[in-house]
């Protein structure tokens, strides 16, 4: 306790301190640089490839997206990429966890609220290639090193029609680095419980090609995430300790080779809790364009090995001792290859379609502790389809884009006389975009969208506290049917002060939603079974404001209503409560200030809706608001410190209920500096 109170002084002090430079420093400027009139703001038109799969400006997508460059999410109050990611309230987890306290199988992807478990219900791409893990479809987000990125995408809404299953409810991609000469990154952060974060980044241009490679490290000695009221002596810290590579090399006429590595060991609160993951893939791309710039192409190829080890106990109802009841090894193999292909007709016009492949293999090998039997569940799952889609441009300000796939799964078990199941899917989609005037964009856009089971969902069992989750095989594939309408505006509302507006309503209904259904509670075990839902619905807002100052200030507002309840479940005690861990509502509030000389400071302010853990709504968590903030100062021309706190205040956010009180992270301060050459 001590310690950590010696840390936190230093660095709040540390923190106030450097608020003053920046004042003191603009008074020391000369008269005739503070004479000079700042730039006006900028609307900056990005592009993504993660919607239709081909270079798109936001405002002509019929469909919602963020994207974020990749230095704002190295400056980001956030040791880990997705707790940055959360600055959208569009973007969550499952729980209110992350990556930095969190079992992976926790660590699903949920965009607007389509998440009635931890699977993923979004995919997720790292240059193209699948990153979902391909057993159980969670995200291991420490995968990709921070300083290896170069933007990150999101599109909201049913992404089946270009992706397939996994991207029920959008889909996220990671784009990385290409070296364009000599570089060097650096960057090193450490701070409170031990946490420490060290990245690499070094790359070359080589002839006609470049060699890109990039690292990271990251450790943290945790929190106790048991509510004090409730803790015993088997509670420890929530620990976590990763390693992570890449390498990229680009080689002439557009072919890419990437290597990964990832080994990451985990603590989960008590001394017998434990989960490590080792994971090594390599894949490879060839991608071009015509001479006249009129068409292009492009085709992947991956293969993926990994290994995920867990343990499961049960705890006594004085938490003062524990016992192991279930040991699991998860190897699996991943295997993939697709390509596409695109060709503009008319004027600005263009046609897309290609098809891709996968195919994962995968055992849970169990050992119940107790009894010394042994099973080993699991099997091989085949996954495909083709697309065709057109974005038409009839004028200029309009864009009509149609598209459809087809997609066929199957699934066979490795164990015992059941027989292989699967099926066919058609997931079609329209969407249309107006630009009435410069800047103003109104949309809207309707789709069919699949998700087939993972074989985690059908085969693998687990335990968290006293609450155990049963497979089933019998499970069927998840299907969505959804549409939304919005529309942004990006322009000056006087000189020289610029405004992003943006607003989307959308409505989901999912059929055969997968679940944790509760089957049995006991003072001493609640069993849960996954399960297929009869429907749930997701709808919702998303708002988002941001102003654009040629001042040294910058204000942003952003807020997202969650609506999502279970329709029919077959039992009336859970019919219109809300899905688990849903909130109803996330926002976000931020304000920033940078000088033209390099210090910068932001600060935001995130509020979170009620949410429950279990279908029943009896497990409620409550409300939250959490605060963050940065500090980055200059040194040298190549180099920055930083002062970061995550919850600065403290909040005590409620996270899990199993049934015993868990919290999300308390306070942590750290700090660090960042080398870049050349600059």
């Amino acid at each position: 306790m001590r310690q950590r109170l010696i840390v936190e002084n230093a660095l709040l002090t540390a923190a106030l301190c450097l608020l003053v430079p920046p004042a003191a420093r603009g008074q020391e400027e000369p008269q005739q640089q503070q004479q000079q009139p700042p730039p006006p703001p900028q609307a900056v038109e990005v592009i993504t490839v993660s919607a239709t799969r081909l270079p798109v400006r936001l405002s002509e997508l019929p469909t919602a997206a963020r994207a974020w460059d990749g230095a704002e999410l190295q400056r980001a109050p956030a040791v880990v990429l997705d707790d940055a990611l959360r600055s959208s309230p569009a973007v969550g987890l499952f729980r209110r966890t992350s990556s930095r306290d969190s079992h992976p199988t926790a660590l699903g992807l949920n965009l607007r609220g389509i998440a009635p478990s931890g699977v993923s219900r979004a995919l997720v791409l790292v240059d193209g290639i699948p990153m979902d893990d391909p057993f159980g479809g969670w995200v291991y987000w420490d995968r990709v090193p921070l300083l290896a990125l170069e933007q990150v995408e999101v599109a909201l809404g049913g992404g089946s029609a270009p992706y397939g299953s996994q991207a029920l409810g959008g889909v996220l991609q990671l784009v990385t680095r290409r070296s364009m000469g000599p570089d060097l990154q650096l960057q090193a952060l450490a701070g409170e419980d031990s946490t420490v974060r060290f990245g690499i980044a070094v790359g070359h241009a080589i002839g006609g090609g470049s060699v890109f490679a990039s690292g990271q490290l990251f450790n943290t000695a945790g929190y106790i995430s048991t509510a004090p009221e409730e803790r015993g002596a088997v509670d420890t810290e929530i620990t976590a300790a990763s390693q992570s590579g890449r390498l990229r090399i680009d080689l002439p006429r557009g072919f890419t080779v990437n290597v990964e590595a990832l080994h990451e060991a985990r603590g989960n609160g008590t001394p017998l809790q434990t989960n490590e993951t080792g994971l090594m893939g390599a894949s490879a791309a060839w991608s071009g364009t015509s001479e006249g710039g009129d068409a292009g192409w492009s085709a992947h190829g991956f293969a993926r090995s990994q290994l995920f080890e867990s343990t499961f106990t049960s705890v006594a109802d004085d938490r003062d001792s524990e016992n192991l009841v279930l040991l699991q090894r998860v190897p699996s193999k991943d295997y993939g290859a697709g390509g596409h292909g695109w060709t503009a007709w008319g004027d600005g016009s263009t046609v897309a379609f290609g098809g891709d492949l996968r195919r994962v293999k995968g055992h849970s090998k169990e050992v119940v502790v107790f009894s010394g039997a042994t099973r080993a569940p699991g099997g091989v799952q085949g996954s495909g389809g083709v697309f065709a889609a057109t974005d038409w441009r009839p004028d200029p300000r309009w864009t009509l884009s149609l598209g459809a796939r087809g997609d066929v799964w199957r699934q066979t078990p490795a164990e015992g006389d059941a027989e292989g199941r699967g099926a066919e899917f058609l997931s079609p989609r329209a969407g249309l975009a107006w630009q009435p005037r410069p800047g103003l964009t109104l949309r809207g856009a309707a789709y069919r969208a699949f998700r087939a089971p993972t074989l985690n969902e059908l085969y693998r069992q687990f335990r968290v506290g006293n609450v155990s989750t049963l497979a089933n095989s019998e499970l069927e594939e998840e299907r969505l049917l959804g549409a939304e309408i919005g529309g942004s505006w990006d322009g000056n509302l006087a000189e020289p002060v610029g405004l992003r507006l943006q607003a989307t309503f959308y409505w989901n209904r999912l059929e055969n939603a997968i679940i944790n259904a509760t089957s049995s509670v006991t003072p001493s075990l609640i069993t849960r079974r996954r399960e297929n839902l009869g429907s749930a619905t997701a709808r919702g807002v998303e708002l988002d404001a941001r102003l654009r100052l040629a001042t040294r200030w910058s204000i942003g507002a952003s807020y997202a209503w969650l609506d999502s309840r279970i329709r029919e479940s077959g039992d009336p005690a859970a019919d219109g409560n809300r899905l688990p861990q849903v909130p109803a509502y996330r926002a976000r509030g931020t304000l920033g200030y940078q000088t033209a000389g390099g210090w910068a400071a932001m600060m935001s302010v995130s509020g979170f809706g009620e949410q429950f853990e279990d279908d029943f709504n009896e497990l409620r968590l409550a409300p939250a608001l959490t605060v963050d903030a940065a500090i980055e100062v200059p040194l040298i021309e190549a180099a920055r410190l930083t002062v970061r706190a995550e919850n600065l205040l403290d909040a005590e956010v409620e996270a899990k209920r199993t049934p015993t009180l868990g919290y999300a992270a308390p306070r942590l301060l750290y700090g660090g500096v960042t080398l870049t050459w050349p600059r």
